[in-house]
């Protein structure tokens, strides 16, 4: 995947699955919205249609109740309580309205006599308390009855003479034709759900029965879920109405519409989605394909150029050959960038290598170069290192710019025996190094000389001649040394040797090197003992008598170094090292630190004594002494 290719394909891939379940996701949402709108609008006429037809079956079975109560009669045999009459005249009445039901109860709601439209064996034996005191009261009720598993729904009015002697119930059915004939003028189905005691019962429904628990059990409103979209829905949404017939006796109507339909259409339009994306997501990743290669093949080959311009390769880079201008303009900010890089490096290397005032090599690179040059020659070889004596005065005297072209001349100098193609560098302030091949008719006496001859020509600086003195140190090779390291070293040591005698040009000589290898270890060895204080240096006292008062009333500090293998130290080997090595201060420092408080020491026991300390004459130029 780290591919741009593949990038691209992921991408496009990414973005099209994304438009195509927002796109889903979008319909979804609106479809389940109007869907949800359509299916409540739907409920709400069917529970009007559901209301209204209840409410004329109510006013003709009050209707028919009140010709069958109003009749005397009817009153007269419900008062002689004489039941054929009865019984002949419910008969009567309900053929005549089509009644499924007709009864008559005493005030107590206890049930006198009964019939049926399927002449049914009567089963009722009373009314609800709360029904018979209803229809006392409102002079009439209305309700809903089950009887045997089955629905009825009945109007209940008192018989008068003139005061109520008893009730008069008349009932319809509510059946699966009735049911069926709502489902029909509605489109919705239709559940009648009776609980008794907790035991919970479909009476009749317009939905098979493997449909009618989930049905039943069904939200009032849809529910939106990501699951929808996959197939996980919900297929019902159901509007209950309860009615309490009794204590733990209810009746719900519950309406219920299908989702099938909805879903259907829009399972039809996540199909056709789908179809289109997939065949999109073919036509993009071809597209993808031809884009990539059009990016990624270029854009790889720029990588191996970078590659090579990062090795220093600056010479073979191949051409990119590209229709997109970013990649084109790309390729050409590569080859401005290569050159670029290119001078810079150069330049920076030269820099490296050279000095920036003289134009001669610096130290390094000469030491490099010569290395190089010992390996691939067998001939003899000067090296040469030269300081410039009393350079510090001339900058004071004349300014840095006089003091810098006495440089820039001593360089063209010592390049001046071109033929001898000379390594020549400035390797400090006022310090150079060079190094020559001796010709053949030659010694390294002879072109030492010759090149000391030429630096001691006077430096002619504008109006100022200037006779400048140099101190040249020279070791030969290979009989001083076979390395650059060494011959380096070696002929400091012989610079320094000259600097001392003011000899101008001096060789080194065998032996030198050990002992200038020797001092060197002898001054560390002098700095640790200064640092640790570790007893190896001392003091000793030498007294003063007075000759006069025959007493020692003084004494001489002098320093001794007890060194833990070489043994004793003399004074003028260590003390001569430490002024030439600048750590001379550090030394007398000590020694004043020691005897101030061997004094100390001294007065506290009760003995009274000067001390003389010798100095050095560095130390005079200290202010803090």
């Amino acid at each position: 995947m780290n591919k741009l290719g593949n990038q691209i394909l992921l991408l496009t891939t990414a973005l099209l699955v994304l438009t195509a379940m927002a796109i889903m996701g979008s319909v979804w949402s609106s479809t389940a919205g109007y869907a949800e709108r359509q299916v409540n609008d739907e409920l709400t006429r069917a529970v009007n249609i559901f209301q209204e037809s209840l409410g004329d079956r109510s006013q003709r079975l009050f209707a028919s109740a009140s010709v069958l109560t109003a009749d005397f009669g009817f009153k007269q045999a419900v008062a002689t309580q004489d039941l054929p009459t009865l019984r002949s005249a419910l008969q009567n009445q309900g053929r005549r309205i089509a009644a499924d039901l007709m009864l008559i109860t005493d005030l107590e709601g206890r049930v006198t006599a009964s019939i049926h439209s399927d002449d049914a064996p009567p089963s009722l034996t009373e009314l609800s308390a709360s029904l018979v005191k209803q229809a006392i009261q409102d002079d009439g009720v209305a309700s809903f009855l089950v009887e045997d598993h089955q629905l009825y729904q009945i109007i209940v009015i008192p018989v008068k003479a003139p005061l109520p002697i008893a009730l008069a119930g008349i009932g319809f059915k509510l059946d699966q034709r009735f049911t069926g004939d709502l489902l029909n003028v509605t489109g919705l189905n239709l559940s009648l759900v009776h609980t008794h005691e907790g035991l919970r019962q479909v009476l009749t429904s317009t939905l098979p029965e493997a449909q009618q628990a989930e049905a039943l059990a069904a939200p009032k409103e849809l529910v939106v879920n990501a699951g929808m979209l996959i197939g996980e829905r919900q297929r019902f949404i159901s509007q209950p109405s309860v009615f309490v017939l009794g204590e733990g006796d209810t009746l719900e109507l519950v309406l219920s519409a299908s989702l099938d339909k909805t879903f259907d259409e829009f399972d039809r339009i996540r199909n056709r989605i789908l179809i289109i994306t997939l065949m999109v997501l073919v036509l993009a990743s071809l597209g993808s394909l031809v884009l990539s290669r059009s990016l990624a093949e270029p854009l790889a080959r720029l990588g191996v150029i970078a590659e090579q311009i990062a090795g220093g390769d600056y010479h073979h880079i191949p051409f990119i050959k590209t229709r997109t201008r970013e990649l084109h303009d790309l390729f050409y900010a590569f080859v401005a960038m290569r050159n670029e890089i290119k001078e810079r490096e150069q330049r920076i290397l030269y820099q490296t290598s050279h000095d920036q005032l003289t134009q001669l090599l610096n130290r390094h690179t000469l030491l490099t170069k010569f290395s190089q040059r010992l390996l691939g020659t067998g001939s003899p070889l000067i090296f040469l290192s030269i300081n410039v004596r009393g350079f510090r005065q001339v900058n004071d005297t004349f300014g840095p710019d006089v003091g810098d072209k006495c440089l820039i001349i001593i360089g063209e100098r010592l390049r001046f025996f071109a033929d001898l193609e000379p390594l020549v560098a400035r390797a400090g302030a006022d310090e150079f190094m060079a190094a020559y091949p001796v010709p053949d008719r030659s010694t390294p006496h002879v072109l030492a000389e010759k090149i000391q001859a030429r630096l001691a020509e006077p430096f002619i600086v504008g109006t100022l001649s200037l006779p400048l003195v140099c101190d040249i140190g020279v070791a030969t090779s290979p009989e001083h040394g076979e390395t650059a390291d060494i011959l380096e070293r070696r002929s400091g040591i012989a610079l320094d040797k000259a600097r001392q005698t003011r000899a101008g040009l001096r060789f080194y000589e065998t032996g030198e090197d050990e002992a200038h290898l020797e001092r060197l270890i002898l001054l560390n060895e002098l700095k640790l003992a200064l640092g640790s204080n570790d007893g190896q240096l001392q003091m000793y006292y030498q007294p003063k008598l007075n000759l006069q008062s025959g007493k020692i009333d003084k004494c001489e500090a002098l320093i001794r170094w007890i060194h833990p293998t070489r043994k004793f130290v003399s004074p003028e080997v260590f003390v001569s090292l430490a002024e030439q090595s600048g750590l001379i201060s550090t030394l007398t420092d000590w020694v004043l630190d020691t005897v101030l408080r061997q004094l100390a020491i001294w007065k506290d026991a009760g003995v009274t004594l000067q001390v003389a300390i010798n100095i050095s004459a560095q130390d005079l130029g200290r202010e803090e002494l």
